[in-house]
């Protein structure tokens, strides 16, 4: 089923804005490419996360080298922050040239973004909807203004920049605002919208390698941008034409999903990571491997050449750093990162390694003095050439001097014996005894930069009267929210769980679901749908709302949160007058029970996405939205506001009987009819009070009819459901719920006379 167009909304913590929550997956170094020098954004890193941004960092602090006392540098601005992505960002490219930033995502969308100076973030850009599934990888080449694109759907994608560029220029690719200048703020699409593109108008489609049987996970392309190499789950690594998009290869050799690629200035040679804990270097010509290396104790994830490509960086899950040489193919451990590596980048000197691990936190390490380090014999040989003659970069291979430290030597087509089986498992438990006795002995101790993440949430629970959200982030902090007023209500202490503060907070109640929360990028998101928002009534006063309301005046929950957050913006498009009434007609004349009074207007800190067909179409600040033209927002939102117009699933009202308990000496009522309908929050101790008022003999207490009297009528009787006495605050809803639990039959409510406690003598 097609996602139908929903609202949701944002809520963080104060001093959290400019930080990654949960892992990164994607970074970009401007001065990792050519034409730099031209280009305001040379000290720049750019940093893709799980929690769907893209920020960019100003790291001309490291320029200079290592901080005084080899202190971490943990304060680097973060000077924009582009908020376009609704899931992970598995990938980035820059390409200086062409003034862009290129991202993709587990959204299935890759983007484009202008990054023309340091500091702007707000600058055109545009949405390509190419793929069908998460996109896992991106390469560039810059001699050709080429990117391509690797996906789950199998299929490889290669783009023209320049025509890309013409076309968003000349109005095929439309394009919207940017990211926001600054840390914390949240970008978007307010104004013109992001450009949605499918790839087939104005002739840029891309051109489309085919051929994959399962997901791809990597890819790489040539400077020139004459060839592509990719690899996936199969997990033989491919080659492509990347004018035609035709095969022209194929290299087999891992025995699992290749994960890491990169190519040699020339073009000649590959070198390949994989999750078999292999890394193979090979010869294009021959279409052969021609080493293998074997350092890591688990998967490889990451691969970076530095810029000289005299070095190879490497890194997987577990966490180790290795520094591999590609003249003598020796080896070194450069750092020790507390989780798997998921991606590394290499500054244009050479000097500075960047790692992005499934932590929030990105360090840089000081790699300046790795070369000297490899050449002066401190690391183990990696790995042996296949066989007598030259190396694969035309220079003899380096003799083994210990069998623990040497990778198995591949056979022509990188299937040698030891590839498999007890050979595998020694490399391996070589790795290890490698990294255990180095744990100490890494080249470098201390990171030379920090950025530090922030806490993410990783758990919640709703509560039962359907306003507070419970959250347990990474820290293990508890927070109790209100997402009514977007604000927090309480931090729990040190050391409590989630589960005792539930327990603590938990009341027996039911209240219709009118939201779904969303964690996934690490923040609490409330999300509002047609067909469940307005489903949420309460009495004004369990919201807080006591100021001059009356004691039965209700809330609509979901109409009330809508008309807060789009306040701004229906003073602005406002078409009719506001109806000042208690009740509106909704569908086919039905009422609809409407608040009198809103909330105060949520923090502008709180940002607001608006989303169509699972494509985000707006994301802006509360205060942003007044800009957003009215066919960005749903027809179902325009006309709940404007009109008070609303569709709901629930019923508002419960059918139920009241019968008298024969042993309690209370008549029936006055009419004889037992079956009643009221408002599903209808509380019992209003059903008490009509019970008093129409019993067929009136009841007296002390003497005093009370239907003539002003008696707290609760005090002498009381409800019985399922013979369960039912607290007088209780609501239909509830009691049906939770205590009659009988979808199929109308409840019965059993009342009498309240039994006072006997006072002993």
């Amino acid at each position: 089923m097609q996602p139908k167009p929903r609202v949701s909304y944002t809520l963080a913590l104060p001093g959290e804005g400019g930080r990654h929550k949960f892992g990164v997956n994607a970074l970009a170094l401007t001065a990792n490419l050519s034409g730099q020098a031209a280009w305001a954004g040379a000290s720049s890193l750019f940093t893709g996360g799980r929690d769907a941004k893209v920020r960019r960092w100003d790291v001309s602090a490291l320029d200079g080298g290592a901080p005084p006392a080899r202190r971490p540098v943990r304060e680097l601005p973060c000077v924009a922050t582009y908020d376009d992505h609704s899931d992970w960002v598995n990938a980035l490219v820059v390409a200086p040239e062409h003034g862009l930033l290129v991202s993709a995502s587990s959204d299935n969308t890759i983007k484009l973004w202008s990054v023309e100076t340091a500091a702007a973030g707000a600058a055109p850009r545009a949405t390509l909807h190419t793929h069908t599934d998460y996109v896992k990888a991106l390469a560039y080449a810059p001699a050709a203004g080429l990117v391509v694109s690797a996906s789950l759907d199998k299929m490889i994608h290669i783009y023209k920049l320049d025509t890309l560029r013409h076309v968003a220029a000349s109005g095929g690719l439309p394009g919207g605002g940017g990211g926001s200048a600054g840390g914390g703020g949240a970008c978007g699409s307010a104004g013109a919208g992001v450009g949605e593109w499918s790839g087939v108008e104005g002739g840029a489609a891309p051109i489309v390698a085919a051929g994959h049987k399962d997901s791809v996970y990597s890819v790489a392309i040539n400077a020139a941008g004459t060839f592509v190499v990719s690899g996936s789950v199969e997990p033989d690594v491919r080659l492509w034409d990347a004018r035609t998009g035709r095969k022209q290869g194929k290299l087999a050799g891992h025995t699992d999903v290749v994960r890491a690629l990169v190519i040699d200035a020339d073009g000649r040679h590959v070198i390949s990571a994989s999750s078999d804990r292999t890394i193979r270097l090979w010869d294009v010509g021959m279409q052969r491997c021609v080493r293998t290396c074997r350092l890591h104790a688990d998967a490889v994830w990451a691969l970076e050449a530095a810029p000289g490509w005299d070095v190879l960086y490497s890194a997987g899950r577990d966490g180790a750093v290795y520094a591999t040489s590609l003249r003598t193919w020796s080896s070194l451990l450069v750092a020790n990162e507390a989780a798997p590596v998921v991606r590394l980048a290499v500054d244009a000197r050479g000097a500075q390694l960047w790692c992005a691990t499934t932590m929030s936190d990105v360090r840089c390490w000081a790699v300046s003095g790795v070369p000297a380090a490899l050449e002066r014999g401190a690391a183990h040989p990696a790995a042996v050439a296949e066989s007598g003659g030259e190396g694969p970069m035309g220079r003899a291979p380096i003799a083994p001097s210990d069998a623990d430290h040497v990778a198995a030597i591949a056979g022509p087509n990188g299937h040698g014996g030891a590839a498999r089986g007890a050979g595998a498992r020694a490399g391996s438990a070589g790795a290890r005894r490698r990294r255990a006795s180095a744990e100490s002995a890494a080249l470098e101790a201390e990171p030379l930069a920090l950025i530090a993440g922030a806490p993410a949430v990783q758990a919640h629970a709703v509560l039962t009267d359907k306003v507070r959200v419970l959250t347990r982030d990474t820290t293990q902090r508890v927070v109790l929210w209100d997402v009514m007023r977007c604000t927090v209500v309480r931090e729990f202490e040190n050391g409590r769980s989630l589960d005792s503060a539930l327990a603590e907070l938990h009341v027996e109640r039911a209240v219709p679901t009118w939201f779904s929360v969303d964690t996934r990028a690490g923040d609490l998101t409330i999300c509002l749908d047609e067909r469940n928002a307005f489903a949420g009534l309460l009495y004004a006063s369990d919201v807080g709302i006591t100021h001059n309301v009356a004691e039965d005046s209700t809330v609509n929950m979901g109409w009330n949160m809508l008309t807060t957050l789009f306040a701004r913006w229906v003073e602005k498009h406002r078409r009719v007058e506001p109806r000042d009434g208690r009740q509106a007609n909704g569908p086919g004349g039905a009422k609809a029970v409407v608040p009198i009074v809103p909330l105060e207007a949520p923090p502008n800190s709180v940002t607001v996405t608006i989303s169509d067909g699972g494509r985000v179409s707006v994301r802006a600040t509360v205060g942003e939205l007044r800009n957003v033209p009215e066919h960005k927002v749903p027809h179902w939102v325009s006309e709940a506001l404007f009109a008070n117009r609303y569709f709901t699933r629930e019923k508002a009202k419960v059918p139920f009987f009241v019968m008298p308990d024969s042993s309690r000496s209370l008549p029936t009522l006055i009419d004889g009819s037992s079956r009643l309908e009221a408002l599903r929050i209808l509380r019992v101790r209003q059903v008490v009070r009509y019970v008093a008022q129409n019993l067929s003999t009136p009841l007296v207490i002390d003497g005093v009819d009370a239907r003539a009297s002003d008696v707290a009528w609760e005090e002498h009787i009381e409800v019985t459901c399922n013979d369960k006495v039912l607290h007088p605050d209780t609501d239909l809803y509830s009691a049906r719920l939770l205590v009659w639990r009988n979808a199929s039959e109308d409840m019965v409510l059993v009342y009498r006379r309240k039994e006072r406690p006997r006072v002993s003598e």
